[in-house]
């Protein structure tokens, strides 16, 4: 019974893969400058962290929310 089901070439296996490149070292350049702008990142956000005066909450204190009167009170 062949004939209802013909034989399938199957295509050939896929080529290996290429070898990894090879790890970096604390002496490449690409390191050394990555490992220098992660300095300057962290002291950066240090600097941007300390001009943040409220939490992640929000203000934790009732806002001022008196209207003004026509006459310039505050009732």
């Amino acid at each position: 019974m062949s004939f209802l089901m013909p034989k399938v070439d199957l295509p050939p296996p896929p080529p290996p893969p290429a070898p990894p490149p090879p790890a970096p070292t604390k002496d490449d350049e690409a390191v050394k400058k990555a490992a220098q702008d992660e300095r300057t990142r962290i002291r950066r956000q240090a600097g941007r962290k300390a001009s943040i005066l409220t939490t992640g909450r929000g203000l934790l204190n009732d806002a001022p929310t008196a209207k003004p009167s026509l006459l310039g009170g505050t009732e």
